[in-house]
């Protein structure tokens, strides 16, 4: 039997050597062109890496500049908070002064009370206890509109000497009305505002005797012939010797066709946020 043999092609081995040739060929070239220009291979290799160089640069300072950032944004937030906690405090520490300002500010304008009875029976002071008008200071316990019928309710009664009668003053000059019911330790006084409640009056401007009549809530109303003066912002006084104000004109209703025109007036001061007032006789 005759056998039959493959020769293997020798045309396959350029393929099979390929690689090896053109790294031996770029190392010649390279090896050549370091001979020839040795700074060659330095310029190309610096010119293929400063790019990756500038970018490495770049991305390193904005991640630091990143980072830096979030430990700036984290303290500015507590700093905050720090900052808010102390204005918090600051606002309730000058919240609380106000109102011992404004305690300590009404207790200056009205008639001190300093002894423990109007008398001075039991207080050492020379005078007695007194002031010059013989006023005692109370504290306003209940007020429109708790109570009725333009009242207030006081904090002194029998355990301070007050009287049935006495008059109800503000900042020493304003006269709302007069005690009409002493009790044991407080007492009840009624407003000329009340209603239908009528008090004799003076136009202080000229004098004109004028008749008040309480309408409610330190409303007041006159009623006067046409010819009478009187003008917004008249103050009307209580009849007598002192120059105690009742009531300011703040409005004028006048019909030609009628006799008399309406007068409107009211309290000078806010009845609502009395705290204290003087007790006078």
């Amino acid at each position: 039997m005759k056998m039959t043999y493959l020769l293997q092609s020798k045309k396959n081995w350029p393929k099979k050597y390929a690689p090896l040739i053109v790294v031996g060929v770029f190392i010649f070239i390279v090896v050549v062109i370091t001979f020839i220009s040795p700074s060659f291979l330095g310029r190309v290799s610096n010119s293929i890496g400063l790019p990756f160089w500038h970018s490495g640069g770049f991305l390193f300072d904005k991640v630091s500049d990143l980072k830096a950032f979030t430990s700036s944004r984290f303290i500015l937030l507590e700093t905050n908070k720090s900052l808010q906690a102390q204005l918090t405090e600051t606002q309730i520490r000058l919240l609380a002064f106000s109102v011992i300002e404004k305690e300590n500010s009404d207790l200056k304008k009205a008639w001190g009370r300093s002894g423990e009875s109007k008398d001075g029976s039991e207080d050492g002071s020379e005078d007695g206890g007194k002031n010059e008008v013989n006023s005692i200071l109370a504290y306003v316990l209940v007020k429109p509109p708790q109570s009725f019928y333009d009242t207030l309710i006081l904090d002194v009664g029998q355990d301070k000497n007050i009287n049935k009668g006495s008059k109800i003053i503000v900042a020493n000059t304003v006269v709302l009305g007069t005690i009409d019911e002493v009790f044991g330790k407080t007492s009840r006084a009624k407003l000329f505002s009340s209603a239908d409640l009528e008090t004799l009056a003076t136009i202080d401007r000229n004098s004109l005797p004028v008749t008040l009549i309480g309408k409610g809530a330190g409303n007041f109303e006159i009623q006067v012939p046409q010819e009478v003066d009187i003008v917004f912002g008249d103050t009307i006084i209580l009849s007598g010797i002192k120059q105690e104000i009742v009531a300011t004109v703040f409005e004028i209703e006048s019909i030609p066709s009628n006799s008399f025109k309406r007068v409107f007036c009211k309290v000078p001061v806010n009845i609502d946020e009395l705290r204290f007032v003087s007790i006078a006789d």
